[in-house]
Formats: C-alpha cells, structure tokens, sequence
C-alpha cells in the first residue's frame, strides 16, 4: 500500500509540473525535456535496483532520443534557456521516471486493477485540492470541453494507464520507458489519418530513428 501510495504521488507531482511548463515555455521544448525520462528510469534501475542493462539498452535510448528531437525540430533547441518552464518539464520527466520504476516494484504483489484504482485514487486525493488552492476552475465548462476531458479520461487516462501499469507487471521499467516513446510517432499517424495533417520529413526520419531505438532495446537474444 505504501508503494502504491508513491506511485499516487509521483502520478499527481508529474502531472502539476508537465501542465504548469506548458503555460512557461513552449510546446516543443516540454515535450522534448519531459520525454528524457527513459534516461532517468535506466539510471534509477542501475543504481537503485542493480539492474545490468545491456549495451544494446543504451544505444537503442540514444536512437529514440534523437529520433525525438528530430521530430520535435530545431525550434526547441533554439528556445531552450533552462527557465522555469524548461526546469518544470525536467521535473516532471523526473517524478514520470520515478512512477514507471516505483510502480514496476508495486506490481509483483498487486494485479493491474487494484493497483490502477488505489494509485488513481491517492493522485486525485492530492491534485483536487491542489486545483482548489491554486483557483484553477473544475466546472462551467462548454459542452464540447466536458466531451474532450471525458475523451481524455477514459481514453488517454484509463485506458493509457491500464495498459502500461499492466505491461510493468510483466516487463522492466526501462524497456516500457524507452517503447512509450512511440507515441510521438502514433500521434504523427492519428493525425495524418483523424485530422488530415501532413506528415513532415522530420517526422519520417524522426519516427524511423524512434522505432528503431525501441526495436533495438526490447531485442531478445535468439
């Protein structure tokens, strides 16, 4: 319970510091800050679970992580001054980092669900009044916004989380740190398919070098 507890916390501690650097610097520079957390789960798997990660690891995190940054583009290099926006971003790729490693450990004695509905539970204990202190607004919104926070919560949320906090139950850590930064290269696909958007050479050799970086890190040895 303890375990599940941090979990909870690391969860809510993410999210308040990845939405708050958002609105104090820019999209691209978050994004890529936020998504260095595979480093930070090898490190914390090496040196707090004596975790021998391979060679094959390191370089398969290097690939994704260039592979990022060239989707991404050169606008967040070029807007990265390490302010208080840029410093949140790391933060919350820190406390993401210590989620997917603590929850890693919580799931050896508790099934997907429970752990899932008491971790949720403890993030939402904390966030609500944290919402409430800061007088951001939790009503009145238009009917199109309540559909797209339902859509964000049933799908992003539970359906995003469900599958991860199961997938750390049967796999490392660092292995699921280093695959879900494939998203980038989905989002690229839903939004060439959903929202009509073109899809740029940077995302193409972006995406390549990602999936390439996740392929070499989940390898089996044959």
């Amino acid at each position: 319970m303890r375990l599940i507890a941090l979990c909870g916390l690391f969860f809510a501690l993410d999210l308040v510091l990845w939405n708050s650097s958002l609105l104090l610097t820019s999209a691209a520079t978050a994004t890529l800050l936020a998504n260095n957390a595979p480093l930070w789960v090898g490190l914390g798997a090496l040196l707090l679970f004596r975790e021998r990660l391979p060679g094959k690891y390191w370089m398969g995190l290097t690939l994704s992580i260039s592979g990022m940054a060239v989707i991404i583009g050169s606008d967040a290099w070029q807007e990265l001054r390490l302010n208080s926006g840029d410093i949140l971003a790391i933060g919350a790729s820190v406390f993401y980092s210590a989620y997917l490693l603590t929850t890693q450990k919580a799931r050896t004695n508790v099934d997907t669900l429970t752990f899932n509905a008491l971790s949720m539970t403890t993030a939402v204990i904390i966030l609500f009044p944290l919402n409430l202190i800061a007088g951001a607004a939790i009503c009145g919104f238009e009917a199109k916004t309540w559909l797209a926070l339902l859509g964000l919560g049933l799908v992003s949320q539970l359906g995003g989380w469900l599958a991860i906090n199961y997938a750390l139950g049967h796999l490392r850590a660092a292995h699921v740190s280093v695959s879900l930064m494939g998203q980038v290269v989905v989002t690229a696909i839903l939004g060439m398919l959903i929202l009509g958007e073109a899809v740029s050479m940077n995302q193409v050799i972006g995406g390549g070098l990602v999936l390439s970086g996740i392929y070499l890190v989940n390898q089996r040895k044959t």
